[in-house]
């Protein structure tokens, strides 16, 4: 389950920066 729980993280933070950086 941590696993699972990192990835989702890792794909959240990803989706984070996106909408921090300018397109």
């Amino acid at each position: 389950m941590i696993s699972i729980l990192k990835k989702s993280a890792k794909s959240l933070n990803l989706l984070r920066l996106k909408e921090q950086l300018p397109d």
